[in-house]
């Protein structure tokens, strides 16, 4: 390597433990806020903690994206820029809409990236929230631009599961599922038997259950995000799980 190399590497390495240091802060607040967000659960009621550890989460990940994109930048673009021209404002590009992904890197001085990186252009278009894997990323960036997150209690969310296992074999049921046994049918589990006639709904009970099958109700109850159905503890989950994934990833190819 010359030193340019060295430098370059070396810029790169300190930026990715940086961002993974924060990473690990984003998953501590994490987890303060799935204890919260229990208690509240408990309450019926959603505190003011809850609200400020979510906009935690949200805010500190749309940082560390950020910083992610920023040390492409600052490595691989900035040094190829004309003497007169600007340095934009760098964020990671999150757009809707695939058709538009191009224009928006263009704001950042980054139009021909899909020519001139074309590994970095691709897995950018790759973890857009038009790709039904990362469709959370819409509200992500939707929600960490909000200053104040609104978690609307009376839009709270029961889900009700209920899971029949035997050995290997388990069969699970959520909301607006059933299955109805006609007289004289049954459900076999390994060597374990559901006799009919009876109606199988997540809130079932399973008198005529042979012995042996283990029936496990769960009943989740969820906060939503204002005026949407997004789970704001799902997303933070996703935004500080997946977000790891997609940074490191990332990492990964521009340090190659």
């Amino acid at each position: 390597m010359n030193e340019s190399t060295d430098a370059k590497q070396n810029s790169l390495n300190v930026s990715f433990n940086d961002i993974n240091s924060q990473i690990d802060r984003a998953s501590t607040i994490l987890e303060e806020l799935k204890q919260s967000a229990n208690n509240d659960l408990l309450q019926q009621e959603i505190s003011d903690k809850t609200k400020n550890l979510t906009q935690e989460v949200l805010v500190k990940m749309r940082s560390v994206f950020d910083q992610t994109m920023n040390s492409f930048y600052d490595n691989f673009i900035e040094p190829n820029l004309e003497v007169n021209e600007k340095r934009p404002n760098v964020y990671f590009p999150i757009i809707n809409n695939s058709n538009d992904l191009k224009s928006l890197l263009g704001r950042y001085q980054m139009k021909d990236l899909a020519d001139t990186y074309p590994e970095i252009f691709n897995f950018i278009d790759s973890v857009q929230p038009y790709n039904s894997q990362y469709e959370w990323m819409k509200f992500f960036v939707e929600y960490s631009n909000d200053k104040h997150i609104r978690l609307t209690p009376q839009k709270r969310k029961e889900n009700k599961i209920l899971t029949l296992e035997h050995g290997g074999a388990s069969m699970s049921l959520g909301n607006g599922c059933s299955i109805s046994l006609p007289p004289g049918s049954s459900i076999s589990m390994g060597d374990k038997t559901i006799y009919g006639d009876q109606r199988i709904e997540p809130d079932s009970n399973f008198i005529r259950a042979e012995s042996g099958i283990n029936i496990k109700k769960e009943k989740w109850i969820a906060f939503t995000l204002a005026d949407s159905n997004v789970n704001s503890l799902g997303l933070c989950e996703n935004v500080v799980h997946e977000g790891y994934n997609i940074i490191n990833r990332f990492f990964q190819l521009i340090r190659k």
